[in-house]
């Protein structure tokens, strides 16, 4: 049934020629990936260096050690700052960990910070907002600092001028704050895993397919943009869909983007070639019962047509039933998961629970 559906909304291989060697193949949808969708920044930062603003070892009743960190990231003559918040477990060994791109720096109470620890995982979290605001920034001079470090990675950009690529923006301050955990003795560096919400698990999949260093990626609720399949339905005006991204947020994507709204035929790629980029290592797609707009189907089956890739290179994919997913769902048995929770839109305790199942799987299986 998946299959034949797969093939009927015209969606395509993500390594068409298993002549291709992967590392090719590879590349070549990183570059699909950045160019059509994402784009990439322009310039990358000469060195990054880390400020200690406080640390706390007596977090949660002293099970772990909470840190505040500022991360400056140099270009040149000038510099961009942003925050990180760290909480390590202590007398844990090597812990894995996750990146969260989170709302603000301190995570808020959707995010069981302590049950995260009592599980053996370290957390460290960063404002997504701290770095480049969510909002079209054509009003704002390059100095403004609610630009953040948008000038410094696009130095193209002149005051009237496009402003594309958030995203971009937000996974390069993912993997700097991977790069202030990997500075952190108690955290295994083969335990990396970076996470988002919503528009921040868009970012979370597009920072795994740039950052190999993150080991496990998970989007939760990401929807079109993010893991949904752009074909699956793409004429439901109850779901989110390529035009809706590109009229209402312009300012996450590329700016050629903006080209292929209404053109979906077009479109030489679909979000099944990010899950497939992360190949072998493992990706986590969550979803919600009453998220239409997100489009929980539409995530399951880009775990699907992702999945011969992870197959061909000799790791399980995605190992579910040959059907559409009925809430309650939960598949984590290969290197692709996926769950579809009861509820709305949204990142809690339940979803935290599996993503941390998923991980602990695989490193029982190792």
């Amino acid at each position: 049934m998946i299959r034949e559906l797969l093939k009927e909304k015209g969606v395509m291989s993500a390594w068409p020629d298993p002549a291709v060697p992967w590392e090719i193949r590879k590349e070549e949808l990183k570059k699909i990936i950045t160019e059509i969708e994402y784009g990439c920044p322009e310039q990358r930062e000469d060195r990054v260096w880390f400020e200690t603003v406080r640390t706390y070892d007596g977090y949660a009743a002293g099970k772990a050690r909470f840190t505040e960190t500022r991360i400056h990231t140099v270009f040149g003559e000038k510099e961009f700052v942003f925050t990180a918040d760290a909480f390590i477990p202590l007398n844990a060994g090597k812990a894995p960990f996750f990146v969260l791109i989170g709302g603000t720096a301190h995570p808020d109470c959707s995010v069981p910070a302590e049950e995260i620890i009592d599980r053996g995982f370290g957390l460290l979290s960063f404002g997504y907002r701290d770095v480049c605001q969510d909002r079209d920034m054509r009003d704002l001079h390059t100095t403004d600092p609610a630009a953040g470090a948008y000038p410094l990675l696009f130095p193209s950009w002149k005051e009237g001028g496009s402003i594309f690529s958030h995203i971009a923006v937000w996974a390069w301050a993912a993997s700097r704050v991977l790069d202030l955990a990997l500075t952190i003795p108690e955290l295994d560096p083969q335990g990396a895993a970076v996470v988002g919400h919503s528009r921040l698990g868009k970012t979370a999949l597009f920072a795994g397919v740039m950052d190999e260093r993150f080991r496990t990626v998970i989007a939760n609720d990401s929807g079109c943009g993010g893991a949904g399949l752009y074909r699956y339905d793409p004429d439901n005006e109850k779901k989110e869909r390529w035009q809706d991204v590109a009229r209402n947020f312009p300012f996450w994507m590329s700016l050629r983007y903006q080209e292929y709204a209404g053109r979906l035929s077009d479109v030489p790629m679909d979000q099944h070639f990010l899950v497939a980029a992360c190949a072998p290592r493992r990706v986590y797609v969550s979803a919600a019962s009453e998220d239409v707009w997100a489009d929980a189907d539409a995530m399951y089956l880009t775990c699907f047509a992702a999945s011969e890739v992870f197959e061909r290179l000799g790791v399980p994919g995605f190992i579910a039933g040959d059907r559409l997913p009925v809430t309650g769902d939960v598949f984590m048995e290969g290197s692709i998961g996926y769950h579809l929770r009861k509820g709305p839109h949204y990142m809690g305790r339940e979803d935290w629970n599996h993503f941390m199942d998923f991980i602990k799987n695989k490193e029982e299986r190792v």
